[in-house]
């Protein structure tokens, strides 16, 4: 298995990618969604993947109507993939839970 150097993590999450959420619908099907994202983290120089992973969250925007929200506010389990077609061809993959922020909680430029 291939494993990403920090550096080339590190650029790979400050290009322009997006990636596909999964999330459970009520009944434990999966549903998907292509969603641009942020990332906000760290990649340590000395990263591995189990002893000592990349610390951080991405970000996703949403409205709580969005099917794929409503999905994440009744079961917070996630999977996020972003991949490249290359070359040469990349992949990350993030499994973990989400915590919801709803807009009021942020000020938005607003006086």
């Amino acid at each position: 298995m291939f494993e990403m150097r920090p550096e080339v993590l590190r650029a790979f999450f400050g290009q322009p990618h997006s990636g596909v959420l999964a999330t459970l619908r009520r009944d434990g099907t999966p549903y998907t969604i292509p969603l641009w994202y942020l990332w906000d983290g760290d990649v340590p120089d000395d990263m591995h993947p189990s002893s000592n992973p990349p610390q951080g969250h991405i970000w996703l925007t949403g409205s709580p109507t969005r099917i794929w929200c409503k999905h994440l506010l009744n079961n917070n389990a996630m999977s996020f993939c972003i991949d490249t077609a290359g070359p040469p061809p990349q992949h990350v993959g993030i499994d973990g839970t989400v915590e919801p922020h709803m807009p009021d909680e942020f000020d938005f430029g607003r006086s």
